[in-house]
């Protein structure tokens, strides 16, 4: 029985975040000065990967791993905190607006999975925020879902590590 109520939950979190992303995705189609704030981003992301990429495999690793799941773990909390609000907002700015272009996906394997992730991880955020009595009963679910989305965080972490040392291999 409560894993009915969390699926049936669920799919109203999974429509929120699909809405979320696809208006994201519609508004950076049809506003093109927005490709001026898209080139911030791209700086953001040479910063972050500073911080992340080391010359040893297993640090680079560790670092995307952690990077990842501190991520997540704020989305989902903060949906807990914010009755949902946050992750939809964060799903529209950064897995709508700042969607990566779709031929990154060709040649990194990683972000499918990675954003797969993202997709859970705000999916579960609104879930939380929505159902948060519903979150005390159900725990059993809730967890199951956590264990997917580490997962896949760690999948991801993996391609991206190989990817990234490929030419030091």
């Amino acid at each position: 029985m409560t894993g009915q109520i969390f699926f049936e939950d669920y799919v109203l979190s999974i429509a929120l975040t699909a809405l979320a992303i696809i208006s994201g995705l519609i508004v950076k189609l049809l506003m093109s000065p927005l490709r001026v704030g898209m080139r911030r981003t791209a700086i953001y992301d040479e910063l972050i990967g500073l911080m992340l990429i080391r010359r040893r495999l297993l640090h680079t690793f560790i670092r995307i791993l952690i990077w990842n799941l501190m991520v997540s773990s704020l989305i989902i909390v903060s949906g807990a905190l914010t009755f949902g609000i946050l992750p939809l907002v964060w799903a529209f700015l950064n897995l709508g607006l700042s969607f990566p272009c779709l031929r990154l996906f060709r040649a990194y394997l990683h972000l499918w999975v990675e954003e797969a992730a993202n997709m859970l991880s705000v999916t579960l955020g609104v879930w939380a925020g929505l159902n948060l009595q519903v979150l005390m009963r159900a725990a059993s679910p809730f967890i199951w879902i956590l264990a997917v989305i580490l997962g896949l965080y760690t999948l991801s972490a993996l391609l991206e590590t190989l990817k990234i040392h490929e030419d030091k291999l």
